[in-house]
């Protein structure tokens, strides 16, 4: 069975139309045929190309398509990507002592627009209870602890996330200190935010070294019999007040 160009089916059947006989076609060579139909000529190779005409009877013509091509049109928009669902944890900005609030933001990394909330929800312990929290997307704690978050899309699936929240500092800091050969030694200790500052008789100090404050005493007030020292914290805890007695 030989198959031919769709070029020359048309030409054939032209051919037919003007009243040619069935005839009016010849072997020009091995491997090709010729189709004369008002004076135009038509070659077509014998390997078949994806869009080849094959006349079974001779009498209508049969386009072939390219298998891979027509499943991938027939394919079309079916194949639908996997989203990448992402939950992120925004921690509020500095040390807290009281309460505070962590944003939660939920998307599609991918953006394949197959991926739609359908409600978010969080606890605050791994055994807690899940609270629904769809409306304003935000956790209130009170303590350093683990966030879990759990998405539900349009289709039920459901996507969890966790972090660790560590914000609080609800200790207060403390402090060694010495007086001796005329230098105030002070060192704030503070295992959670840091020292911040040091306070020599109501006199601030920032600029530490390793938490700790060298004080010649004569840039203090010498009047006192001994200094009242603070220390804060990051988070703005405050020490005790020891009292040093100078030496």
């Amino acid at each position: 069975m030989k198959k031919f160009h769709k070029r020359a089916a048309v030409f054939l059947t032209a051919a037919t139309l003007a009243g040619l006989p069935a005839g009016a076609f010849f072997y020009s060579s091995p491997g090709s045929l010729t189709v004369w139909a008002d004076n135009v000529e038509v070659e077509s190779s014998e390997e078949s190309s994806p869009e080849d005409v094959d006349f079974s009877d001779g009498s209508e013509a049969e386009i072939l398509a390219d298998p891979v091509e027509q499943a991938q049109e027939d394919a079309g928009n079916d194949v639908t990507e996997t989203p990448k669902v992402g939950i992120t944890f925004t921690e509020p900005e500095g040390w807290q002592t009281d309460t505070a609030t962590v944003k939660i933001q939920v998307e599609d990394t991918k953006n394949t627009g197959a991926f739609s909330i359908a409600k978010v929800e969080a606890r605050l312990s791994e055994n807690g209870g899940w609270s629904d929290i769809t409306g304003n997307m935000e956790v209130s704690i009170s303590s350093n602890c683990s966030v879990y978050v759990r998405v539900t899309d349009q289709n039920g699936n459901t996507y969890e996330q966790n972090r660790y929240i560590e914000c609080f500092d609800k200790t207060k800091p403390t402090i060694i200190a010495a007086a001796k050969n005329g230098i105030l030694i002070v060192q704030g200790v503070d295992a959670e935010s840091g020292i911040a500052a040091l306070y020599v008789n109501g006199n601030e100090f920032t600029e530490l070294t390793n938490n700790t404050l060298n004080v010649r005493l004569q840039k203090v007030d010498t009047s006192y019999e001994y200094f009242t020292l603070q220390a804060k914290d990051k988070a703005g805890n405050m020490s005790e007040i020891p009292h040093i007695s100078q030496i």
